[in-house]
């Protein structure tokens, strides 16, 4: 049993830094019109810097356009993309 839970600690203290960065980010503010997509962005903490990868998706949720962007704190990502009233974006942190 001692080994057991020694064995479940161990994989807890490997996936933790993954885990604790799963809120890295949330998108702020964004706008879809006329063939454009604008994504504010903001960190965790707004004194890191990081590299913003941001999906762009359609109404039935397929990718139609991505773009990459190096943020301070908060920034904004611009996307030429078809837009329509349905379209989504998601934005991860890039390691």
């Amino acid at each position: 049993m001692k080994k057991f839970i020694s064995k479940i600690t161990l994989l807890c203290l490997l996936f933790l830094p993954q885990l604790t960065n799963l809120q890295a980010l949330e998108i702020t503010n964004f706008s879809a019109f006329g063939g454009m997509v604008n994504i504010t962005v903001a960190l965790d903490d707004l004194d890191k810097q990081a590299m913003v990868r941001c999906i762009v998706y359609n109404e039935k949720g397929k990718p139609v356009a991505q773009q990459t962007g190096y943020i301070m704190g908060v920034g904004t990502i611009y996307i030429s993309a078809p837009t329509s009233s349905n379209t989504t974006a998601k934005c991860d942190e890039k390691k």
